[in-house]
């Protein structure tokens, strides 16, 4: 299934940003999912920027290889976690 961005205008960012603004959304970087930047427990620093995260998982797997998503033109589709 092709990656469908969320409903609304996307702020367009300079290459090598993964985490597309909504309004005060972000979107995960490795999943997809948007997430209020206001709220998110999960967050993590890098080169001066800060990602959200839906959950602990996404932010494990983007703190282990931050460069595997940084970067990406689009995130996967989200999937739930578990």
């Amino acid at each position: 299934m092709p990656y469908l961005p969320p409903p609304g205008p996307l702020e367009t960012l300079p290459p090598g940003s993964a985490a597309k603004e909504v309004g005060d959304m972000a979107i995960d970087p490795v999943c997809g999912m948007q997430v209020d930047e206001e709220t998110a427990l999960y967050r993590s620093e890098r080169d001066g920027r800060t990602y959200y995260f839906c959950s602990p998982g996404c932010k494990r797997e983007f703190d282990r290889d931050p460069r595997k998503f940084i970067g990406r033109d689009e995130p996967p589709p989200h999937q739930h976690h578990a």
